[in-house]
């Protein structure tokens, strides 16, 4: 996606190599310093297109990769168990490990 909006930039605004590609990752991360704008017609209907289906892929893959980490990291326990959320979700007391006392 990135490499889509640098070549674009690059031939549509006529920006460098370096510019484009700032510019497509300051879009794509909704940053928008707004250093660099477009200016062409072409490049304003490009960056339309490009927000809406970039910021979508983008958190897409962002979700998928939270999904994958948590299904991984929890192994069949609840997500409120893995956050150590549970008590104040269900209001139940978390259970705290007492040190065994030798005698």
């Amino acid at each position: 996606m990135l490499l889509l909006g640098a070549f674009s930039y690059h031939h549509l605004e006529g920006w460098g190599w370096l510019d484009s590609l700032y510019f497509s990752v300051t879009t794509l991360t909704t940053v928008g310093l707004g250093d660099l704008t477009p200016h062409t017609v072409g490049g304003k209907i490009f960056t339309i297109v490009y927000i809406i289906l970039g910021v979508g892929i983008l958190f897409s893959f962002i979700n998928m990769l939270a999904r994958n980490t948590v299904a991984e990291s929890t192994s069949g326990r609840r997500l409120s168990q893995v956050l150590g959320i549970r008590h104040l979700l269900y209001g139940d007391s978390p259970k705290r490990h007492k040190p065994e006392v030798k005698k």
